[in-house]
């Protein structure tokens, strides 16, 4: 990698940390265009991954990941209310392991007292959707039966 990129030699993590940033960028702006969500969720799929394989523990690399992955979790709630019924449960589904990764992840933040300023909303926001996802799995627990 060039050093104008990170100033000298980049580490395999810097580089992901990169491509994960650019990635959720891409993702976000497909959003902005308007574009079906399979494409957006896809994008911020892959951002997630790289986010996930970054080895920086820092409070800022994690708040960064918590906040690709809640995204996440936002836009499966949002594509599951234009999905078929057998693929509306399996995006719930994703929607509430991802959601409770992302709270998961800044509560642990919170906790240390090591949360990034500005961020601490989120939680809240996070915590509201995944109310929401795990409402909506009970009614189709109970439609099925």
């Amino acid at each position: 990698c060039s050093s104008d990129l990170f100033g000298r030699e980049a580490t395999p993590g810097q580089i992901r940390a990169a491509l994960a940033a650019g990635w959720k960028r891409w993702a976000e702006y497909l959003n902005e265009v308007e574009s079906p969500w399979p494409a957006k969720v896809e994008a911020m799929r892959t951002a997630v991954e790289l986010y996930r394989r970054v080895e920086d523990s820092t409070p800022a690399a994690q708040a960064d990941r918590a906040l690709a992955i809640g995204e996440l979790g936002e836009w499966l709630l949002f594509q599951s209310g234009s999905a078929g019924a057998a693929e509306r449960l399996g995006e719930l589904q994703e929607a509430a392991r991802v959601l409770t990764e992302a709270c998961g992840i800044l509560a642990g933040l919170d906790r240390a007292g090591t949360l990034p300023a500005g961020i601490s909303a989120y939680t809240g926001w996070y915590g509201s959707y995944l109310a929401t996802v795990n409402a909506k799995l009970a009614g189709l627990t109970v439609a099925a039966r």
